[in-house]
């Protein structure tokens, strides 16, 4: 069966450690910002296995809006922190990407410039 591509969406794989919590029907996630306790919600029919074994892959809609969810640490309350489209969502999650990677990278070249000082 051919499926067409829907150049409205994108897909963008993830770690499945920033999976907070799973319902029958949604998943939460950490929201790809610095700040604590910041949250989204994707229906499960935007998200599926990733390549590997600890990643997923989610169908960002670039045009829709994605809440970004505040939850207060202590009485678990959830409130709305503010919106974004998903082109801006994407990005998001692309620079974290991307510094997580330089992170990496950082970690083993001092560890390797300290292995050759040996």
């Amino acid at each position: 069966m051919f499926i067409k591509k829907n150049p409205n969406v994108e897909n963008f794989f993830i770690n499945k450690k920033v999976i907070c919590k799973e319902t029958l029907k949604a998943i939460k996630i950490k929201a790809p910002i610095n700040k604590e306790n910041i949250f989204i919600w994707f229906a499960k029919d935007f998200v599926r296995d990733g390549k590997y074994p600890n990643s997923v892959c989610i169908g960002i809609i670039k045009n829709k809006l994605y809440e970004l969810i505040f939850q207060n640490g202590i009485t678990k309350e959830e409130t709305i922190y503010d919106k974004v489209t998903g082109e801006i969502l994407l990005e998001m999650f692309k620079k974290q990407k991307l510094e997580n990677k330089q992170k990496t990278y950082n970690y083993f070249s001092q560890n390797s410039s300290m292995i050759e000082e040996l």
